[in-house]
């Protein structure tokens, strides 16, 4: 398998994060430094998907197409979800900025 699906995660989970961290600095810009610190520490997940990311290597494997399509589907999942998270945190960093 190429390492396309690889390079989609990576995005979906970087904007997650980027999200994550703009949400946490509304919470704190908010008035609630402490929510905003516990929303920062949420993205300790997030960091932590983005590093075994590079690290696995089942990606590399020739799989079935049904694990290939799953896997796909999964990586849009995560862009998806991405997006929703960073216009969270856009939203937030408008609503209390």
């Amino acid at each position: 398998m190429t390492t396309g699906v690889r390079h989609v995660y990576a995005v979906g989970i970087g904007l997650g994060l980027v999200g994550s961290v703009a949400a946490a600095a509304g919470l704190a810009l908010a008035g609630s430094p402490a929510t905003g610190g516990v929303a920062l520490a949420s993205t300790i997940g997030l960091v932590l998907g983005f590093v075994t990311l590079f690290n696995r290597e089942d990606f590399d494997r020739d799989h079935a197409l049904a694990y290939r399509l799953g896997n796909w589907g999964g990586a849009v999942l995560t862009v998806a979800l991405g997006l929703v998270m960073l216009a969270v945190g856009v939203a937030s960093i408008l609503a209390f900025g």
